[in-house]
């Protein structure tokens, strides 16, 4: 992984998980996929790591979609 995405990969990861430890980030009680997901494990996944509490919450399965999808996408 590019160095550069790797550190704001880390950045937003850090930010995001004390805003949730904060109470300023609540989880979704399910993922936000439309095909849903069993149980109530979720994921925060970003989109853009420039902004770094703008997440969607998915299942382990979807978060792991999205990110194939996105390399196929993104060079």
């Amino acid at each position: 992984m590019n160095p550069a995405i790797a550190s704001a990969r880390k950045r937003a990861r850090m930010i995001a998980g004390n805003a949730v430890r904060d109470g300023k980030l609540a989880p979704w009680p399910a993922c936000a996929h439309p095909e849903g997901c069993e149980g109530t494990n979720v994921e925060a996944h970003h989109p853009d790591y420039s902004r770094p509490l703008d997440v969607v919450w998915l299942g382990p399965a979807h978060h792991k979609q999205a990110h194939a999808l996105a390399r196929q996408v993104l060079p």
